[in-house]
């Protein structure tokens, strides 16, 4: 992440594998780049999943919902509490409401839809 220039990154944003969209995602957002918010709106709009692993528990989760929650440290209403916030990540990148509504609502239509 630290290495890529953004437009390599933005093309990963491409990448059939979502946790390499993860990953490119992430770095964007440590780069403070402005299409930050639009990608993260088109994440939601999806029901791409990563297999996220803690510990020694695995679970499936949409990449929508992982990018907001663990990259932008969002909390989803209703959700558990999101890790403590990177300062620096919060001051570069803030989704205006409308588009923390839509990305809410996005993810909690594909949550349903894949279950």
């Amino acid at each position: 992440m630290a290495n890529a220039t953004e437009e390599e990154l933005i093309s990963l944003i491409q990448y059939p594998n979502a946790v390499v969209k993860a990953t490119a995602f992430h770095g964007l957002v440590m780069k403070g780049n402005p299409q930050v918010a639009r990608i993260m709106v088109d994440f939601s709009q999806t029901d791409e999943t990563i297999h996220l692993v803690s510990g020694c528990i695995g679970e499936p989760m949409l990449l929508s919902e992982y990018c907001f929650t663990n990259v932008m440290w969002y909390k989803m209403p209703g959700g558990p509490p999101s890790p403590p916030p990177n300062s620096a990540i919060m001051k570069r990148q803030r989704l205006t409401e409308n588009e923390r509504q839509l990305v809410v609502t996005n993810i909690k239509k594909n949550k349903i839809k894949a279950q």
